[in-house]
């Protein structure tokens, strides 16, 4: 949800808008430049929910969980499909691109999974 200048408008005596989560995109922020509105975010605070949804995820394309309950649903099930699609993911490689606190998160359950974990950074260039 995009937080526009005529929402803000409305609350004459805002000084301060955080943000739960990462990035403060969706403010319009030359808005609260001129109104002197400070803006912030919590990168960290949902980092933890993010990593666990993310290996649920990878869960379910291994174990195509999502495609078994539509099936299911529709009165279908093919045992054999679903018992050798699935590799596991024990001793699977899992490439990260950056390693942020989510990544970090991620990376400590899959290893406990027994994942090896691959990481690329791009790092720019520190201006001197």
């Amino acid at each position: 949800m995009k937080v526009k200048s005529e929402a803000l408008e409305q609350s004459r005596k805002l000084m301060m808008i955080v943000r739960a989560g990462v990035g403060s995109d969706n403010i319009d922020k030359e808005y609260c430049n001129e109104r002197g509105i400070f803006i912030a975010d919590c990168p960290l605070l949902n980092a933890n929910a993010i990593a666990e949804l993310t290996i649920g995820l990878i869960l379910n394309c291994d174990r195509r969980i999502a495609l078994q309950n539509e099936m299911l649903k529709l009165g279908r099930w093919d045992k054999k499909l679903f018992s050798t699609c699935s590799k596991g993911l024990n001793q699977r490689v899992l490439g990260l691109v950056g390693y942020d606190a989510v990544a970090q998160n991620v990376a400590k359950i899959a290893k406990a999974m027994g994942m090896e974990i691959l990481v690329y950074q791009n790092k720019p260039e520190h201006e001197t």
